[in-house]
C-alpha cells in the first residue's frame, strides 16, 4: 500500500529515484525470473512497472499455411498479451503494472518504448541484454 505525501515533500518520490521500471520479457526464455525480479524492485521503489515483449517481424513468415503475416502477427500478438496479463495476475502483486506487446526490431522497440513512457530502470535477462548491444 502507498502512503500519500505532499508533492513538495522529499518522500514524494522513491528513494531510489525509479518511477516506472521496464522489464523485457521473453515468452521462451527466463520469464519467470525477469518477471519476478522486476516485480520485487518495483515493490521496493514504489514504482510502476512496464511488462515489454518484443515481437521481431523476422520471426513471421510472410505466409503461413495459407494465413496472411498480418492476420498472423495479430493472433501471435493477441496470445502474448494474454499469456503476460495472466502471468501478471498470478504473481499477485500490488505494483501498478502495464502490458507492452511491441513489434519490430527489438532494440528499436525498447529505446522507443523506454522514451515513450518515460522508464527509468530496464530489467532484462544476460542474454537479451547482449542481443539489445549487439549489432
Amino acid at each position: 500500500m502507498r502512503t500519500s505525501h505532499s508533492l513538495d515533500s522529499p518522500a514524494s518520490q522513491p528513494a531510489s529515484g525509479f518511477k516506472r521500471i521496464l522489464a523485457l520479457i521473453s515468452l521462451t526464455q527466463g520469464l519467470r525470473e525477469t518477471l519476478a525480479l522486476a516485480l520485487k524492485l518495483a515493490k521496493e521503489r514504489e514504482a510502476e512497472l512496464v511488462v515489454l515483449h518484443i515481437i521481431d517481424l523476422v520471426d513471421i513468415p510472410d505466409e503461413e499455411l495459407g494465413m496472411p503475416r498480418d492476420r498472423m502477427l495479430g493472433l501471435v500478438r493477441r496470445d502474448a498479451e494474454k499469456e503476460l496479463n495472466q502471468l501478471v495476475h498470478m504473481a499477485e502483486s500490488q505494483i501498478p503494472t502495464q502490458i507492452v506487446v511491441g513489434v519490430g526490431d527489438p532494440r528499436a522497440v525498447v529505446e522507443q518504448t523506454a522514451k515513450d513512457l518515460a522508464t527509468d530502470l530496464l530489467v532484462t535477462r544476460t542474454h537479451s541484454a547482449r542481443q539489445l548491444c549487439q549489432g
